[in-house]
């Protein structure tokens, strides 16, 4: 029987790799992916269940909150459906298993190749949409301050140019192909694997750069708004969760490029694994952030605060001066229609704020 095209190819991979087959089982490849997905699952719901509670509405932020569970959760489903053909490859190619008919070589080759493409996709779309969730997030807790745009766009200007430089670097013919020919020459050359790792450092950079510069809108929006500074560095500590976002594609990436064989080529259950393990953290990350705007907005039943315009304010200035006969605001403390008192640039604390900083402006 002569030797099949499909099956040389995966032996001449399977002599570059030594022959040592995946670098993470089936079966665990499987698990951690589904409970990460479950994880994120939990996360989402509180934060929808907590939505329903508070303002009984959702935002933008959540919808892209949403939109990328819901391309985790196809991950994860692509995987349960795939991810045996392209263990089925790679034990092949090692040695590890008996290649079956013709046939059934060339079709799970293919299956294993194209959903790969889509996995990465997947991947990509996902990471976009949760910075995306940030962006919006940060957006309606910045509403207040000014000259906020000056930041908070060019930041997303750099999210959307960042997928589609990723999108249209991906070497999408070998991907798409159903030409064993033609990946065997062009898609298992030492100058693909370069370029391949090239496209892996370089999304991992411009993963890592557009993560640092959303951190930067909420050090921004807590250094231009007075609250009390326990409550700036508890919010700070919160936001700051995104770091282990960034910790995750950094460590993908090194992973990735430790665990290729002598040909260059990648192992493709770690890159799949921490690809998909990112997709989950960075959704579980992305609740716990916006936790504390939850926190934030009270009971449907709650009675409404009234909250001192300036002009209350000033109103309420002249009538101590008078009764005390000298100026000044007192003691920097506003008396409420309900006898309470407000420290000036309180949060607002109504049953349909639904933001963090509500009432929250800049110190003149």
């Amino acid at each position: 029987m002569p030797v099949l095209p499909a099956l040389q190819l995966l032996q001449r991979a399977g002599e570059t790799s030594g022959g040592s087959g995946p670098g993470v089982s089936y079966d665990a490849f499987l698990g951690v992916i589904w409970a990460l997905t479950a994880l994120a699952t939990v996360f989402l719901a509180v934060r929808l269940q907590s939505r329903y509670r508070g303002p009984r509405r959702l935002f933008w932020d959540d919808g892209f909150a949403i939109f990328a569970w819901s391309l985790a959760f196809a991950t994860a489903i692509l995987w349960q459906a795939e991810a045996s053909n392209m263990y089925y490859s790679l034990n092949v190619a090692a040695g590890l298993v008996p290649p079956g008919s013709a046939s059934d070589v060339q079709n799970r080759l293919l299956r294993y190749i194209h959903s790969e493409f889509a996995a990465l996709l997947l991947y990509y779309s996902t990471i976009c949409t949760i910075k995306l969730s940030y962006l919006f997030f940060f957006r309606r807790l910045g509403s207040n301050i000014d000259r906020f745009g000056r930041i908070w766009w060019p930041i997303l200007l750099f999210v959307l140019a960042t997928y589609f430089i990723m999108l249209g670097t991906y070497p999408y013919s070998c991907s798409t192909t159903t030409s064993i020919a033609y990946l065997s020459t062009q898609c298992n050359s030492a100058s693909f694997h370069h370029y391949t790792t090239i496209i892996l450092d370089l999304s991992c950079v411009l993963d890592v750069v557009s993560d640092a510069l959303i951190l930067i809108i909420p050090f921004t929006l807590l250094w231009k708004v007075r609250i009390r500074r326990a409550k700036k560095v508890a919010f700070l500590g919160l936001f700051s969760v995104s770091v282990i976002t960034i910790v995750v594609a950094i460590v993908r990436t090194a992973n990735a490029n430790d665990t290729k064989v002598s040909s260059g080529q990648f192992d493709p259950t770690f890159l799949y694994l921490w690809s998909a393990v990112e997709a989950c953290v960075a959704i579980i990350v992305s609740c716990l952030s916006a936790f504390p705007q939850l926190f934030a907005a009270s009971p449907r039943n709650a009675k409404p605060i009234f909250t001192p315009s300036d002009t209350y304010r000033a109103m309420m200035s002249r009538i101590r001066a008078r009764r005390t006969g000298g100026g000044g605001s007192g003691s920097g403390q506003y008396t409420t229609m309900h006898g309470q008192e407000l420290e000036p640039y309180s949060t607002s604390q109504g049953s349909d704020s639904g933001k963090l900083l509500d009432g929250l402006k800049p110190p003149k």
